[in-house]
C-alpha cells in the first residue's frame, strides 16, 4: 500500500515537472518572438529615417543584413505618394 501511494505521488510530481518545463518553454518563445519583432520595427523605423534624412525617396531596393536576417527594403514613389516597404 505505502509503494502505490509512494509511486502515485512521484507519478504527479512529474506530471508537474513537465507541465511547468513545457510552459517555460512556450513562454521563451514566446518572449523571443516578441524580441525580434521589436527588432524589426526599429530597425524598419531607421531605415526609413535614414532614407527620409537623404533628402529625397530615389526609387530602388537596399539589401542589408542584421540579426543573421537579410532585409530587403524598396522605396517606389508615384507622384506626391511614396511606399517604403521593408521585408526579410
Amino acid at each position: 500500500m505505502v509503494l502505490v501511494t509512494v509511486l502515485m505521488i512521484v507519478i504527479v510530481m512529474m506530471i508537474l515537472s513537465v507541465s511547468i518545463l513545457s510552459q517555460h518553454m512556450t513562454q521563451s518563445n514566446s518572449s523571443q518572438a516578441q524580441v525580434e519583432q521589436i527588432q524589426a520595427d526599429q530597425l524598419a523605423k531607421g531605415i526609413f529615417w535614414n532614407t527620409y534624412s537623404a533628402g529625397a525617396f530615389a526609387n530602388g531596393t537596399t539589401t542589408f543584413s542584421a540579426n543573421n536576417r537579410t532585409y530587403n527594403s524598396t522605396v517606389a514613389t508615384q507622384g506626391s505618394l511614396t511606399n517604403v516597404q521593408i521585408s526579410y
